[in-house]
């Protein structure tokens, strides 16, 4: 019985949009109850209520990620469901191993920790942890060391918490980072292609904050 609610949660969620290991059986009743309800809030929930008590690792993971989507409002329930699974099994069934993407090597079962570290800190920022939120940043950067959104979440909250001069400083140091250098890759399409968001966003960030620092001037 458990088994199946919990198919019907999973399958809800990607009927949502999510991406989720689900039973392919389940898709059009799931799009069919998703127009059922009045809302998105109330179809994550319904998701969330057919997950149970989080006995599994499939559960802990889908509580995660619906109470992320949920917002500010649900940030104990996110910060309490990615720390339980974060600290217990992984679920088997969630992507695994090395998959290439831009011409960058990544681990699977890395982004997906990186991504709940990230879902936690997030939640940590709307419930106000501020100092929490940064160390769970740095936690998903560890992860996933190409990802400059992280670099860029940890510059904004210690231009929250701190000062413009250690997020600039802080952003100025991550450009000696390996991605930081443009990365190029052959597509499959055998075309020579050039992968440099990690510089672009990094780069805008350091504007952002040179901008503002000039401007209290």
């Amino acid at each position: 019985m458990v088994h199946q609610q919990f198919e019907k949660a999973a399958a809800l969620f990607w009927a949502l949009g999510g991406q989720i290991p689900h039973d392919p059986a389940l898709e059009e009743s799931a799009k069919e109850s998703v127009r059922s309800f009045s809302g998105r809030e109330k179809a994550l929930l319904k998701a969330a209520a057919l997950c149970g008590e989080g006995e599994a690792p499939c559960q802990r993971y889908l509580l995660a990620k619906i109470y992320s989507w949920l917002g500010g409002a649900y940030a104990s329930q996110t910060i309490r469901w990615a720390s339980v699974y974060l600290s217990g099994d992984p679920w088997d069934r969630l992507p695994s191993g090395m998959t290439t993407q831009d011409g960058i090597t990544i681990s699977q079962e890395s982004a997906i920790r990186a991504s709940l570290f990230s879902d936690m800190a997030q939640a940590q920022m709307q419930s106000g942890q501020p100092l929490a939120a940064l160390n769970n940043y740095e936690q998903a950067y560890r992860l996933e060391p190409y990802n400059a959104m992280y670099p860029v979440k940890i510059a904004d909250l210690l231009l929250r918490i701190r000062t413009p001069e250690e997020a600039l400083l802080y952003l100025q140091q991550q450009t000696s980072s390996a991605y930081y250098r443009p990365v190029r890759y052959t597509d499959n399409r055998g075309q020579s292609k050039s992968n440099d968001t990690f510089r672009q966003l990094l780069d805008a960030q350091i504007r952002k904050i040179q901008a503002l620092q000039q401007n209290s001037l």
